[in-house]
């Protein structure tokens, strides 16, 4: 199951964030193996983040961790597309998870 934003009211937030979390202390900074399907969650989750979405058992610096590990997501997502070439897309259309 991957994590997906939909909206500021859907009634998934609780649970989607609950994914995210793990995904968030499980991100490795280093990694490059991620593929577009991982990239597409990362941007998922940083749509909670730009929402101010959290989960009320968070804390102020849990927050702020995690904050700082979705700026990293941020910046992954810009080079992963910034490497893409234009012939690569249909590719990577078809490795898209349904989910998505």
């Amino acid at each position: 199951m991957r994590v997906k934003y939909f909206s500021n009211y859907d009634l998934s937030i609780g649970y989607y964030l609950e994914l995210a979390e793990r995904v968030i202390c499980a991100y490795i900074p280093d990694r490059f193996d991620e593929d577009i399907n991982d990239i597409i969650e990362y941007y998922n989750i940083a749509q909670f983040f730009d929402q101010s979405l959290f989960l009320k058992s968070w804390d102020e610096r849990t927050i702020k961790s995690y904050s700082d590990t979705v700026k990293q997501f941020r910046a992954k997502i810009g080079r992963y597309f910034h490497n893409v070439k234009a012939k690569e897309f249909g590719s990577l259309y078809d490795q898209v998870d349904p989910e998505y």
